[in-house]
């Protein structure tokens, strides 16, 4: 029976350090911080095991944890003064001048317990969208609050939208932070209030090394082998549409070009806001850890970047039960397949388990390798119930998944 392996990357935590969106955390949660007129705003910041602890929990997106952990300061700050008066007396679109209003009142909290917070947000029920789980959790905290519903809608203003600059306050200012100045006016088309450079193009370090990458780009020569990327890291919309870029950062090309990647297929979170409008559907709800981006990230590897129909058959496989066989996966069917997936959290592992298995009910032979990207004890904890192995750095994983299956590069050789 023929083969085929297929290698799916991560971006961040794999391909990159994302050092840039560390410290868009800690940047844009000091701004807020001083917004609202916190004291010691250094000891009031998550730290880095919490800051993993929530991704750990499948809190990874860094705009759902920047929101997320603000509006916890918020609901902390409510449930200790509970200041009413001070946000009913302002028009209810106005965000900054609620926040002024706050600063005034000079909020004093301790630092809020984000260990639990993050135990808190792991899904139980109908909910895995986390920024909706925060907020179902601050709500039910708020209604011990006189006129909570005041509260709630300045928590929504943070939570609601978090993938867009022009529905959450706190992801506009972290986007205007990691993309500096020129970059987001050009991007969005607002005015920016962070001048200068942005993290993204003086933090970021890359993790994959060369030889990897000389390695990846000839298997990907090979008949047998593919090669993809799939993150929820911003990008911009599918290369094969006809569409105005406004709106869509470039984030995840930023990467894969300072990594050498910029050849391979690409399925990130601007190509899936894309389909979201094309159907209606909120990009949360097709995004990491949905199953509608990994059939998307699969399909376009296995067409090498055919982004606009791995896309259309992606939601309609898992929205519209269209049969995987009229499909460009029918060329994997006949083939004992396994897919490589280099993660360093499980929100892209658990999708493209589940989407192996729908395949498998099918009569596909195909099976996922999850292979894990960790350091921090917490998130090799979580890869760990998922991954038959976690490894210190994507070049070792990479190795272990060639050279444990026979798969020879003159690379390889070369460094042999």
């Amino acid at each position: 029976m023929k083969e085929q392996r297929i290698f799916l990357f991560d971006v961040d935590g794999v391909i990159v350090n994302p050092l840039a969106y560390r410290l868009g955390i800690t940047k844009t949660l000091t701004e807020l911080a001083e917004r609202i007129g916190l004291q010691d705003i250094k000891a009031m910041l998550p730290n880095e095991q919490e800051i993993a602890a929530m991704e750990a929990h499948g809190v990874h997106d860094v705009w759902d944890m920047t929101n997320i952990i603000f509006c916890d300061i918020l609901t902390t700050i409510a449930l200790r003064i509970s200041p009413v008066e001070a946000l009913s007396n302002l028009p209810h679109d106005c965000t900054t001048e609620q926040l002024h209003a706050l600063k005034l009142l000079n909020p004093s909290i301790a630092k809020p317990d984000y260990l639990s917070l993050a135990q808190s947000m792991t899904p139980t029920g109908a909910d895995t969208h986390p920024p909706d789980i925060a907020l179902n959790l601050f709500c039910t905290k708020l209604t011990r609050v006189c006129q909570h519903e005041l509260w709630v809608d300045l928590l929504k203003r943070f939570l609601t939208g978090t993938r867009s600059v022009y529905s959450s306050y706190g992801t506009r200012l972290f986007q205007d932070i990691i993309l500096g100045s020129d970059d987001f006016e050009r991007t969005y088309k607002l005015g920016s209030e962070d001048k200068g450079l942005g993290l993204l193009r003086t933090e970021d370090k890359t993790l994959i090394n060369q030889q990897t990458v000389d390695e990846l780009l000839e298997l990907n020569q090979q008949p047998s082998c593919s090669v993809g990327v799939y993150t929820a890291r911003p990008s911009l919309p599918p290369k094969r549409a006809e569409v105005s870029a406004l709106g869509y950062s470039p984030e995840a090309e930023i990467a894969l070009e300072s990594a050498g990647m910029q050849s391979f297929p690409l399925i990130g979170m601007g190509m899936m806001e894309w389909l979201g409008k094309q159907h209606s559907e909120r990009t949360e709800d097709l995004t990491k850890p949905n199953s509608t981006q990994a059939l998307a990230a699969l399909i376009n590897t296995i067409t090498n970047g055919d982004d606009v129909v791995a896309l259309q058959d992606a939601y309609a496989i898992d929205k519209q039960a269209k049969d995987p066989e009229k499909t460009p996966l029918r060329s994997i069917k006949d083939k004992q397949t396994i897919v490589y997936v280099f993660e360093d959290t499980i929100s892209g592992i658990v999708p493209l388990l589940k989407t192996a298995q729908m395949l498998r009910s099918a009569g596909y032979k195909i099976q996922i390798e999850p292979l894990g990207i960790a350091t921090n004890p917490n998130k090799k904890t979580a890869l760990q119930k998922h991954c038959l192995h976690v490894f210190a750095d994507v070049n070792q994983a990479f190795e272990f998944a060639t050279h444990s299956n026979g798969l020879q590069t003159e690379s390889s050789m070369r460094d042999e």
